[in-house]
């Protein structure tokens, strides 16, 4: 006669078999790449989406591969230096990586699990990997990447079309110079006797005064340039100077005094000079409307823009840029920097949000702080380069 046990067994394999059935169709059917290997690195299965992922077409191509296989060139010496080691000592490992499509060579960015099977909770019997394709978030990244470029050099249109009258001031000087010293130097030339000594001094003179237009140009062109980020040492005092000789004829003209505070123990920092010249000149450009709202509606009285760099404790370097202008409303101080938040008439209120989102790309921040007095301060920190 059956025992209670003996009709428990029956009834235990088919819902074992079951759940097995379960299983591996959730491994044939997911997404994701799911494969196992032997300890040793040998590798014994991968479902099908892992196969399309790696460009390996049929089962029987995956037995014939080990791990190291499926990793791009330059990370196959981290997998036997930083990954399999974590792996033996603390049974799993997480990270991002890069495999290699068989087919193609192409890389394919990976999040991967990497994690031994156990038996008995001690007897490592394989190494599994659940991974996921990161392709289409990296090219998400990219579109974005290249939209905030787009948008960060629409912001440098804008302002220099602000600075239309300034460039065409400061680029007509030199031309000026050059029709003059050219008719005097023709006028030499006719003279008799020729007066050679005076001609050459005009001539050096027209040369000169060629190549300050031609570097003005060249520095108008370097903001106006489409070209991607670039991670170099970047001294921003230098920075301080090169926006101020685009916008020195616009703050003569009306008539506001400029000073600098730079200083000279100021670090270095990594990122681009470009994108941070474009943030210095929105803030000074900002600064030196702020003064002109002040006129009429305040006694009268000396218009100064300060702009002025320092160490800030523990490494990192501080731009300032002060003015004596209408300041700030303290209600709006939390939208400051929100994208399309603007006083000006004409507009657009993405100035102040891209130059935030420059300087958090560059591991730092933008803030501004009402003066005791009149006016506002916008100061933005960066880390201090780091060098080996």
């Amino acid at each position: 006669m059956p025992t209670g046990g003996d009709n428990i067994m029956p009834m235990a394999r088919p819902q074992a078999d079951e759940e097995q059935i379960k299983l591996a169709s959730l491994v044939e059917n997911s997404t994701d790449f799911i494969g196992m290997a032997s300890p040793d690195g040998q590798v014994m299965f991968v479902n099908p989406a892992g196969r399309r992922m790696v460009g390996l077409g049929r089962e029987e191509d995956v037995t014939r591969t080990t791990l190291t296989d499926y990793l791009a060139y330059p990370e196959r010496r981290r997998l036997g230096v930083d990954i399999l080691p974590q792996v033996w000592r603390e049974g799993r490992w997480e990270g991002e990586v890069l495999f290699r499509n068989f087919r193609t060579e192409e890389p394919v960015p990976i999040w991967q699990h990497i994690f031994f099977v156990t038996e008995d909770h001690d007897r490592r019997i394989a190494l599994a990997t659940v991974s996921r394709d990161l392709s289409e978030r990296k090219r998400a990244e990219r579109k974005i990447a290249e939209a905030e470029a787009q948008i960060a050099r629409l912001a440098r249109v804008i302002t220099l079309g602000e600075l239309t009258a300034t460039i065409a001031h400061e680029v007509n000087q030199p031309l000026t110079a050059v029709v003059t010293n050219a008719t005097a130097c023709l006028r030499w030339l006719e003279a008799d006797p020729v007066n050679v000594f005076e001609a050459r001094a005009a001539a050096e003179r027209i040369a000169a005064e060629a190549r300050r237009a031609s570097e003005i140009l060249v520095r108008i062109h370097t903001l106006m340039e489409r070209s991607p980020a670039r991670a170099e040492a970047v001294d921003l005092n230098k920075v301080v100077g090169q926006v101020l000789d685009l916008v020195q004829p616009r703050l003569e003209r009306q008539g506001i005094c400029q000073r600098t505070v730079l200083a000279a123990d100021l670090p270095a920092i990594t990122g681009d000079s470009i994108q941070l010249q474009q943030v210095l000149l929105n803030l000074i450009v900002n600064a030196m409307e702020a003064e002109m709202e002040a006129v009429g509606k305040e006694p009268a009285r000396e218009r100064e823009i300060v702009i002025s760099s320092r160490l800030l404790p523990p490494a990192s370097a501080l731009i300032s840029v002060c003015d004596s202008g209408i300041g700030l409303d303290p209600a709006r101080l939390h939208d400051l920097f929100a994208p399309f938040q603007t006083t000006k008439r004409h507009g657009l209120g993405m100035g102040l949000s891209i130059s935030r989102a420059i300087v958090e790309a560059h591991g730092g921040r933008l803030w501004a702080s009402p003066n005791r007095g009149p006016g506002a301060t916008f100061q933005f920190s960066i880390p201090a380069r780091v060098t080996g």
